[in-house]
């Protein structure tokens, strides 16, 4: 009987303990009331409204407006009811917080001052803001030009962190004339556009925000908007996309997930100078990634996965770089160039398994297509047609195509290089058909497809560098090397084809010991060498050496045609070079192409007692000449060295 009163006893003991503390956790925990109140103007001009001071007595304001205690406004409610803003702030310098508000209710009214602006909180010419976990919806008017649930305008240094503005009729947040704010952590969500970024509002900070099922964009970059980061967002649910980038320029577009929208992950219009890395564009019912009117982009090490095309370009979007990303497996070309989309450089690309093909040029000119791999297409690897325009001059270099239903597919071009590429294991390795003309093909490793070659008429192409002589390795090429140069003495398969296969994989890599001395002595600085501007020493071996680059846009631009002759002279007199070859070196130029060397090896006291030059200083010409369409075109250049006997 005792022991069951001293259980009752601890029992109740446990309950008042709890009841003790559990009221002091409620009190801390129940939500504040907020304040009320309609329309607040603060203008530290004085002109529209009153000014910080002014309303030093208010119930919802406390603070200073100091760095170290600013201006608070906190726990706010503002109906509008029917205005055209909830709160605005002009013309401050002053610092201030607003956290905690829910500001709603804007009408079909706009600012008296023509300016346009309908949205719950709007700062203008204001600085040093922080606008933090405040609720925004049900704002904006569809005629007026800004707004929304937060508006920025000709104002810079602010902070807008993590508030909630939802199905307002404009944005949920808009910046324009608006330079170096931070815009962080924000929901936007059933608004037209998530974030806005318009007009000449340059160098600010979009970070980790959640854009989605907005109407149109989640990000948009609209009209100047430059120099500004956006990063580690998420933009998905969109109907036009996820961030849109138009007429701005510089700007950096990183590590953001902008996924199934309804067109696509990142589209650039207009813009150019912009650096898009690391983005992950998958599930789109467009493109991963799409630029239409736009040059001089960097888009690289993005993950383009799952969208009608992984990367688009089109419509005169030039000299991109197109580098390292991830464009597989989608419904229709991993990487996709249409329309005049010109001297684009593709390199480095991960395109496999895609549905039709991993790259595909369409009616596009002088683009650099090298080192990409493209592999498991029911269509090809890499595709050219010029059926909406002509498709020309286009570089094919270095590329893996295997496994594909057609490594190559030309049809209807012409003037294109293809060289350097290892094709193995497709049902047709290089196909041509239609009007295919001038296109040339050689140094390719073509392996173990089941149709090697296909050309409706190969003799209108040259399956074999014409200059250098030397054409492709086939893998079933079984013809003689009679003289061992490594080149077959018969072409393959028969007349019409490469003249001049080679023997090996990779045979025109194969250079001989006397080659390999001439390229040391060419590169090294200390190698006593007369090429240009230098100090040679008549008591050692020298080397006169003339380079002249082939890097493939000799065609375009009108310049030097190979082969080319060359010769040199020493006081009118002229001398022949003993032996040329062809080098590839990407590093030199700048890009795919190769260099024909002319040599000239001589012994010590060679320019004494065979040239009869006295020391000091000596004038050496070289003449270069070549034909263009037949006509015999030469130059000459004159350089000086120093002679020491």
């Amino acid at each position: 009987m005792k022991m069951r009163r001293k259980v009752v006893k601890i029992s109740l003991l446990v309950i008042a303990l709890m009841i003790s503390i559990s009221i002091p956790i409620l009190a801390v925990t129940a939500k504040k009331k907020k304040l009320e109140s309609g329309p607040i103007i603060i203008d530290e001009y004085s002109i529209s409204g009153p000014t910080w001071a002014d309303l030093a007595d208010e119930p919802w304001l406390k603070g200073s407006g100091t760095e170290d205690d600013p201006y608070m406004i906190k726990n706010l409610e503002i109906d509008a009811g029917g205005n055209f803003f909830c709160m605005m702030i002009m013309n401050s310098e002053a610092y201030f917080k607003i956290m905690d508000c829910t500001f709603s209710n804007t009408g079909p009214y706009y600012s008296p001052d023509g300016s346009g602006k309908n949205a719950a909180l709007i700062l203008v010419n204001t600085q040093n803001g922080v606008i933090f976990k405040n609720e925004m919806f049900d704002c904006g008017f569809p005629e007026t030009e800004l707004g929304g649930g937060i508006a920025l305008v000709a104002s810079s240094n602010n902070k807008v962190q993590k508030n909630y503005c939802h199905d307002n009729e404009l944005s949920g947040i808009y910046v324009q004339y608006s330079n170096d704010n931070i815009i962080r952590q924000n929901l936007c969500t059933g608004n037209t556009w998530g974030i806005f970024i318009s007009e000449w509002s340059n160098n600010n900070e979009v970070t980790k925000n959640k854009c989605y099922d907005n109407e149109e964009h989640g990000i948009l970059l609209w009209s100047e908007a430059n120099g500004n980061l956006i990063t580690e967002n998420e933009c998905y649910g969109h109907f036009l996309g996820g961030i849109t980038v138009s007429g701005s320029h510089g700007n950096i577009i990183t590590g953001n997930d902008c996924s199934e929208n309804f067109g696509s992950g990142i589209s650039v219009e207009s813009s150019y100078g912009n650096l898009i890395t690391d983005n992950y564009c998958s599930e789109n019912a467009e493109a991963g990634i799409n630029l239409e009117y736009s040059n001089d982009n960097i888009i690289t090490r993005n993950l383009c996965t799952g969208n009608l095309w992984g990367i688009s370009m089109g419509y005169g979007s030039n000299s991109n770089e197109v580098t390292e990303n991830d464009c597989s497996n989608n419904l229709e070309y991993g990487i996709f160039l249409l329309g005049n989309a010109d001297y684009n450089l593709i390199t480095d690309n991960n395109c496999m398994e895609n549905l039709v093909a991993g790259i595909v040029l369409s009616g596009t000119n002088g683009n650099i297509i090298t080192d990409n791999y493209c592999s498991e297409h029911d269509g090809a690897g890499i595709v050219i047609v010029g059926w909406y325009g002509s498709a020309e001059d286009n570089i094919l270099c270095g590329n893996m195509l295997e496994n594909n239903y057609y490594g190559v597919y030309f049809s209807y071009v012409s003037n294109n290089d293809v060289f350097r590429n290892t094709i193995k294991h497709n049902a047709y390795g290089i196909f041509l058909e239609g009007y295919c003309v001038r296109n040339h093909i050689y140094h390719n490793n073509i392996i173990e497809n089941d149709v090697q070659a296909s050309d409706e008429d190969a003799t209108r192409n040259d399956w074999h560098n014409i200059y250098m002589l030397e054409g492709n390795y086939w893998s079933n090429y079984e013809g003689a090397d009679s003289n061992g140069d490594g080149i077959g003495d018969t072409p393959w398969p028969e007349i019409g084809y490469d003249a001049h296969p080679f023997k090996e994989q990779d045979g025109w890599d194969i250079i001989t010991a006397e080659e390999e001395e001439w390229i040391n002595a060419f590169f090294a600085p200390d190698t006593n060498r007369l090429r240009g501007m230098a100090t040679v020493r008549d008591d050692e071996v020298c080397y006169i050496i003339i380079g002249f680059k082939y890097s493939f846009s000799e065609r375009t631009e009108r310049l030097f045609f190979p082969p080319y002759t060359a010769n040199y002279q020493f006081d009118g007199v002229l001398y022949s070079f003993q032996g040329r070859f062809w080098y590839y070196d990407e590093a030199m130029l700048g890009l795919p192409g190769y260099v024909e060397f002319f040599v000239k090896k001589v012994p010590a006291n060679y320019f004494r007692d065979d040239l009869n030059l006295d020391p000091g200083v000596n004038y050496f010409q070289w003449v270069l000449s070549w034909y263009d369409d037949g006509v015999h075109i030469e130059i000459e250049a004159y350089r000086w060295f120093d002679l020491v006997l």
